[in-house]
């Protein structure tokens, strides 16, 4: 364990962990995973300790060695900082370690953890909200055999799931799926459709009950966005093109909303 002094204020890094997952995890392209990598952040304060996440996605080429490494080449600025509140300290990190945003966003999560603890109350209290009215999450199924993406939902009962889609057997595997469940239906095309393919099979998964299309198309094409926005027949949500604040305002001319791993957040 590696530990940056800051201040009164310590910086454990460098833990990693591999969260192995129920089922090999298989999403367009052919692409699976069975685990996931992640570093594990701690702040401390006297005894106080905030703790936060940072996975490391293959797809936008970040591992936990590169972020343990730039978190050690910024050992001098980080211990300059005086920890106060975590708005303060998120932008200081947009400015410290810029093009790292999974590395902020662990930092950023255990400062509030830390915040939350400083002054004793829950977050959501201190951000003037309250535990109710919840939104309710998905259960998402990765791409595999038919049987098998029926065992995992029969085994996973849930109100919601995604379902992850971008192969030739799209339409059929829905099909397949909702003569299981009542449930709502998304899918996740995870950049897999061409606009023709998009336009032809948004029209039919319309009927069988889906609710929205998550990243149809692949992630800078924003001129083919522009007209499925115009024609489809659900709402498009974007992923894959909303990485950054600055996504934000072209995926408005593009998506009815982003997601945002919670659930799913409308653009207007």
């Amino acid at each position: 364990m590696i530990i940056f002094t800051l201040n009164r204020q310590h910086i454990f890094a460098g833990k990693k962990i591999e969260l192995p997952f129920e089922y090999p995890f298989t999403i367009s392209g052919g692409r699976t995973k069975t685990h996931q990598p992640s570093l594990i952040v701690a702040l401390q304060l006297g005894n106080l300790i905030g703790y936060g996440e940072a996975p490391a996605i293959t797809y936008y080429n970040i591992t936990v060695e590169q972020m343990i490494a730039h978190i050690e080449s910024k050992k001098g600025m980080i211990e300059k900082f005086a920890f106060t509140t975590p708005d303060r300290y998120w932008h200081y990190l947009h400015h410290l370690i810029p093009g790292n945003p999974f590395l902020i966003c662990g930092l950023d999560m255990a400062a509030w953890d830390l915040y939350g603890k400083m002054r004793n109350q829950p977050l959501y209290k201190l951000w003037n909200t309250e535990w109710k009215n919840i939104p309710l999450t998905n259960y998402t199924i990765g791409i595999d055999s038919i049987d098998k993406m029926v065992e995992k939902m029969q085994q996973h009962p849930s109100p919601i799931y995604k379902i992850k889609v971008g192969t030739e057997n799209d339409i059929a595997t829905i099909e397949a799926l909702r003569k299981h469940t009542d449930a709502i239906f998304r899918v996740d095309a995870n950049a897999a459709w061409t606009l023709n393919e998009a336009l032809e099979k948004i029209s039919l998964l319309k009927n069988l009950g889906v609710e929205l299309v998550e990243q149809p198309l692949a992630k800078d094409n924003w001129n083919d966005m522009k007209i499925l926005f115009k024609q489809s027949s659900l709402p498009l949500f974007a992923d894959e093109s909303c990485v950054l604040e600055n996504d934000v305002a072209q995926c408005a001319e593009c998506f009815h909303g982003i997601n945002n791993q919670a659930g799913e957040e409308n653009l207007r």
